[in-house]
């Protein structure tokens, strides 16, 4: 059995091959919170929804707390933060565990051997920071062998293949945006800057006063309705109608601006003779599901001097397990040569 996982900071994905099967399994990185009060159990349990019990609270997980947040009109929590794994945070660590644990199954084996698990780790944290240890630990209690991968290498892997594995692939996160220069295959240059979609969504929901409560009266910002808003017809980046599309579009073009500027001056500083023709690039994350968003990032490119056109530029809007696939790729070729070991060994 091959296993990968993309951790995203907005959703959770795993891909793994068992035998000619090959498995996909996807959850949302977040949650809501219930008090444990017969009337919100007797709600849960005649809708038919899971839920965890926690410090005396009941957690709903995934797609099944967007629900319920509407309905119940509760904050929905994100698992990953800026900072990311929030360290004073019980609950969501127990989610996470919970999250895992839906997406591979538990693995045990008489020798005692971990099964190497290909990882892309929220807004590509290292792998000893606290992030990456605290999903490092969660996984060797899984029985696997967490290889972390960078989440620009891994959409090399999946969307460029036609083109030599050869290009940039750039992938914009919730948090931050991933990024990887590769020659037939070989990272030239991989970098991660802080900073995703996100930004935009909470100030958009800052503007237009899109905000839930809890039962203290606590305000969170409904980053929800501002998603699923900045995907609809209505909205258009590249040619923004009314004053909420105009706010965004300008928003995005500064996120856009700052971005593309930083991956100008890194691949200035370690371009490669070797990366020579025209430049592939292969774009994934939810941002690109948004109206207008390959054109005015091909726009952003231009005027900081990294020359592309449309027909050069690969985006699979509909693809969620881009970065997901290619970390499989990625164990599928390992197995004959396992990193985990060379690492040991030296």
């Amino acid at each position: 059995m091959s296993v990968a996982l993309d951790l995203g900071s907005s959703e959770f994905r795993s891909l793994r091959q068992e035998g000619e099967q090959l498995l996909a399994r996807r959850i949302p990185a977040h949650y809501c919170v219930l008090p444990a009060a017969p009337p919100q159990r007797r709600y849960l349990e005649q809708a038919c929804i899971p839920y965890l019990l926690a410090d005396q609270q009941y957690i709903v997980l995934g797609e099944h707390a967007a629900d319920v947040s509407l309905v119940q009109n509760t904050p929905l929590v994100p698992v990953i933060t800026h900072e990311g794994i929030p360290q004073d945070d019980p609950v969501g660590r127990q989610v996470c565990a919970s999250l895992l644990g839906s997406l591979i199954p538990q693995r045990t084996s008489p020798y005692g051997r971990r099964l190497p698990c290909v990882t892309t780790l929220p807004a590509d944290s290292a792998a000893d920071s606290m992030t990456g240890a605290f999903f490092n630990r969660l996984l060797a209690l899984m029985g696997y062998e967490m290889v972390p991968i960078n989440s620009g290498f891994a959409l090399v892997l999946s969307s460029l293949a036609e083109k030599g594995y050869s290009g940039l692939a750039i992938t914009f996160g919730a948090e931050s945006v991933s990024c990887c220069l590769a020659h037939t295959g070989v990272p030239v240059w991989e970098a991660t800057f802080a900073g995703g979609a996100r930004v935009a969504e909470e100030v958009m929901a800052e503007t237009r006063k899109q905000y839930l409560y809890d039962r203290e009266g606590t305000r969170y910002l409904d980053l929800l309705t501002i998603a699923r808003w900045s995907r609809s017809p209505a909205v258009c980046i590249d040619n923004p109608k009314g004053p909420d599309a105009e706010l965004f579009s300008s928003l995005y073009r500064e996120w856009l601006g700052e971005t593309v500027e930083q991956i100008a001056m890194a691949m200035e500083q370690a371009s490669s003779s070797t990366c020579r023709g025209p430049l592939y690039v292969a774009i994934g994350g939810r941002p690109q599901r948004t109206g207008g968003f390959v054109p005015l990032f091909i726009e952003t490119c231009k005027k900081h001097g990294i020359s592309i056109t449309r027909e050069n530029v690969i985006v699979s809007p509909a693809d969620s397990l881009q970065v997901a696939r290619g970390a499989l790729i990625f164990a599928l070729l390992e197995e004959d040569r396992p990193v985990w070991q060379s690492a040991a060994a030296a």
